[in-house]
């Protein structure tokens, strides 16, 4: 679950249990003390109004001395009263509830006052309720909400502790220590969230800088092993070219060798840079008709391998008018790399079988050999920049451990896919595809 759909479910978890614990609060709690609040001024509003009605009733049939009283009590109470006979007219009114600052609202109320068997008032009361009065009723369910809202917040200050701060400090304080000199700084937060996200990618990141220093360091040791054998035997026929007794026969033969020991270390140095300083990008790619392409492939390699002791057989299925957009120069390289690795890991006499068909939207080529072929774990290794199955064959023969990864990288940047497999002649298979372009 992403972290934004956390966060909205813990609000309404929050908001919630906010509403919820102020209901049962109020239900338990306040109510009772809210019911007995409200009925104590019931009463005491019931008992003045009785107060005023006694007196009234005392004073009848003085009218004015009736409304003085009247008048003071409106004055004193700052309330609104109002006096109506029989036919509903206005005997007396007074309003003194304007003069309250503070009022909330009116405590309403009415009775009649029966002043003699023949006469009777209707008197209307309304008393202003103090906005104190009315606090004091809310007073507590205030303080509770506040104290309900103050642990919310604390809980969803928690939950971003743990589940953001935190991990992310943990983070920034292992992406400091990221060196390919350390090991990897484990981190166990595994959820399906943005920040599990940031986790694993620092894993992916890490592992990759360490995968990286290491093929870096395999690479310094392989150039160094490569070079030193040719470069020590250099140097060992330039000591003995500096002997006076050689036949010039021998300082020729010397020299060759010399010679080419300097092509292989020039050879070694052209296919480190191809392959390090990103060479193999395409340059241009033409249009070319498969079958027309593969068949000249076929016929070069056939002269070639009968120097190796080697017989080519191919089959060639694909139509005419099957077309794919190449770069011409980088698939022959592709072609040689993985022909020149099956002649250097079998054993004379030998058979190459190539082959080319056509699939739904690409050519597909297969280059395989009767060899001794390769273990299953290794099948997936051999495209790694320097792996070598038999290292120290390799390097008698002066391979770089370049040559498949080079095919590698040529065909994934024509949109290919290539990889390696048994073949059923008994040694090893090489197949890869270009997508079609008729």
């Amino acid at each position: 679950m992403s972290l934004r759909w956390k966060i909205i479910i813990l609000q309404v978890i929050n908001i919630s249990f906010f509403v919820a614990s102020l209901i049962v609060y109020i239900h338990f709690f306040v109510a009772d003390q809210m019911h007995r609040d409200v009925e104590t001024l019931r009463n005491r509003t019931q008992t003045y109004q009785a107060q005023i009605i006694s007196k009234l009733e005392s004073l009848y049939p003085n009218q004015t001395s009736m409304f003085d009283f009247l008048e003071q009590e409106a004055n004193r109470t700052q309330s609104k009263i109002r006096l109506q006979d029989e036919s509903g007219n206005i005997v007396f009114e007074v309003d003194k509830t304007l003069d309250v600052p503070v009022q909330v609202w009116a405590n309403e109320g009415k009775d009649f006052v029966k002043l003699s068997d023949q006469k009777y008032y209707l008197i209307y009361f309304q008393t202003p309720i103090n906005r104190g009065e009315v606090l004091d009723l809310f007073d507590n369910l205030f303080n509770f909400a506040i104290v309900v809202m103050i642990f919310t917040v604390v809980m969803m200050a928690l939950f971003i502790q743990k589940v953001i701060i935190k991990p992310i400090t943990d983070l920034s304080k292992a992406l400091e220590k990221v060196n390919h000199q350390n090991e990897l700084v484990e981190l166990d937060y595994v959820t399906n969230d943005e920040v599990g996200d940031l986790y694993r990618t620092y894993i992916d990141m890490s592992k990759r800088l360490q995968e990286s220093h290491k093929q870096q360091s395999e690479m310094i040791a392989s150039i160094s092993h490569d070079f030193k054998t040719p470069l020590t035997s250099i140097m060992g026929f330039l000591e003995r070219l500096d002997k006076s007794h050689l036949s010039e026969q021998k300082r020729k033969e010397y020299i060759q060798i010399i010679y080419r020991k300097a092509e292989d270390i020039e050879r070694l140095t052209r296919e480190f840079s191809l392959y390090y300083q990103d060479e193999l990008a395409i340059e241009s790619k033409t249009e070319a008709e498969v079958h027309t392409f593969f068949t000249s492939i076929c016929h070069e390699y056939r002269a070639e391998l009968d120097s190796f002791q080697g017989n080519l057989v191919y089959r060639n299925q694909v139509s005419p008018q099957a077309m794919i957009r190449m770069d011409e120069k980088r698939i022959r390289r592709v072609f040689a790399n993985v022909i020149s690795n099956a002649v250097f890991h079998v054993v004379p006499p030998f058979t190459i079988y190539l082959s080319c068909s056509e699939e739904q939207d690409a050519i597909l080529f297969r280059v395989e050999d009767d060899g001794p072929g390769l273990p299953t774990p290794e099948l997936a290794s051999i495209f790694q920049p320097l792996y070598r199955v038999e290292k120290s064959r390799s390097r008698q023969i002066g391979g770089s451990g370049l040559g498949l990864s080079i095919c590698k990288r040529i065909i994934e940047n024509h949109g290919g896919h290539i990889e390696a497999y048994h073949s059923k002649h008994g040694g090893l298979g090489i197949q890869f595809t270009l997508p079609r372009c008729d």
